[in-house]
Formats: structure tokens, C-alpha cells, sequence
């Protein structure tokens, strides 16, 4: 991360479900960390990318009351750890769950991008990972 900026796009409701223009921040880090305060009266789902909007680098919190933690490699942000708040201890605990079972299609979605979807060899794969889901 080093001195990049850390974009915190904030998504919200109105009281009828509809979802409201996002509020975007901008935080420079110094040194591989980044200080956001502030107050909020509900918690709302908040969106970090590093080094712009359109980066790959990009990760997923709750802004809420306390003080929240985020720790992890900007090179492996799937192991990002966000802790420190109830929403955000839950949702890591959800996180790593998803993250292994994206790690074990990883390799399934690799070799299949070299099969045609026409092909036996891509229905015999197909069907043998519904079988074992």
C-alpha cells in the first residue's frame, strides 16, 4: 500500500430500502496504514479501494461504532482480517469460510477456461464438481 490513497465508498438506504448516490472518501495512507475517524449513526456497508476506485485492490467492511481493525497483504487481500466491531468479527468469521471454498474453485475455473463448453470433457467436469458440491 505504502503512501497510496485508500477510497472508502460508503453505500446506503433510505428509509424505503432505495439505495442512495454512494459517499466516497478519500484517506492517504502513510507507511502501509490509513487512519479513517469519524461518527456514524447506523452501520452502513463500506467498499476500500487502494490506490483508486477502479483498482483491483479492493475490499469490503462495515463502518460502524468502534474502533475497527483491518489487517492483511494488499497482495492477498482474500485474507483480509477486519475485526473490532460485531458486524465486522461476524463477517470475517463468514469471509474465511467463503475463502476457502473460492480457493478450491480456483483451480476447478482454470482448467476449465481451456475446454470448450461444448465438449464432453467440459460436461464430464461440470458434473463431477455438482456431484461433489
Amino acid at each position: 500500500m505504502g503512501n497510496d490513497s485508500v477510497y472508502i465508498t460508503l453505500n446506503s438506504t433510505d428509509k424505503n430500502g432505495n439505495r442512495l448516490k454512494p459517499e466516497i472518501m478519500v484517506v492517504k495512507a502513510k507507511d502501509d496504514h490509513f487512519i479513517l475517524k469519524g461518527k456514524t449513526v447506523s452501520t452502513k456497508n463500506a467498499w476500500g479501494a487502494i490506490g483508486g476506485p477502479n483498482t483491483r485492490k479492493n475490499f469490503s467492511f462495515y463502518l460502524e461504532t468502534g474502533d475497527i481493525k483491518i489487517n492483511g497483504q494488499i497482495d492477498a487481500l482474500d485474507n483480509l482480517s477486519v475485526s473490532g466491531t460485531k458486524t465486522n468479527d461476524e463477517n470475517s468469521k463468514v469471509r474465511g469460510f467463503t475463502n476457502a471454498v473460492y480457493q478450491r474453485i480456483r483451480p476447478l475455473r482454470e482448467s476449465l477456461k481451456d475446454i470448450s463448453k461444448e465438449s464432453a470433457a467440459y460436461e464430464e467436469m461440470v458434473n463431477s464438481v455438482d456431484t461433489k458440491v
